[in-house]
């Protein structure tokens, strides 16, 4: 698994809700994200869309622009949660995650 990828839990059939980045392999961490979850003001954010994508590798691609609390990291226990393959970011979009996290505390 590349770390720079998108993933979701559908909570319904063809819905990419709960999309998270994964962070690290071992252990699994992940960020959540939501298209829809106002975050707080302090939250260190960044927001993607289907232009951060790595086009080239496939997956279903954002429902819509996704934010990021950068900062919410989960450890997650088996991949096999995520049933949906939304993409790779790019490099240039994954840095900007690495970027935003040197301001969590």
């Amino acid at each position: 698994m590349v770390l720079d990828t998108a993933l979701g839990v559908p909570p319904q059939p063809k819905s990419n809700s709960h999309p998270v980045i994964v962070l690290s392999e071992s252990p699994l961490l992940v960020i959540p994200g939501s298209d829809s979850h106002p975050y707080d003001l302090d939250a260190v954010t960044e927001t993607f869309e289907n232009k951060d994508l790595n086009r080239a590798a496939g997956g279903i691609g954002f429902a819509s622009p996704t934010t990021f609390n950068v900062c919410h990291e989960v450890a997650v226990g088996n991949v096999t949660a995520f049933k949906t393959f939304i993409g790779e970011l790019e490099t240039t979009s994954f840095d900007r995650v690495l970027t935003a996290r040197e301001h969590c505390w």
